[in-house]
């Protein structure tokens, strides 16, 4: 199963409600009229892959603190 919380998984589980909503409200004689606009619903690549490389950034701060303490004399001669 999709993770939920992850867009795809979002626009999965969203999607049929939407369409329901859709048929529910779409008017007309034959249910074409449309009365409402749905906006776009698409993904910021920048933005998540900018949260993305702030996350990587502070996982290597906090190992590089943990070889810090592990290694007082230094660990960077070692890598």
């Amino acid at each position: 199963m999709e993770d939920p919380t992850s867009p795809q998984g979002w626009m999965n589980i969203v999607r049929p409600v939407i369409k329901m909503k859709m048929r529910k409200y779409g008017g007309g004689a034959d249910g074409d009229d449309i009365r409402f606009n749905l906006l776009a619903l698409v993904d910021d690549r920048y933005q998540a892959t900018s949260d993305e490389l702030e996350l990587l950034k502070r996982e290597k701060k906090a190992l590089e603190r943990r070889l810090d303490e592990a290694y007082p004399d230094g660990w960077s001669n070692l890598v």
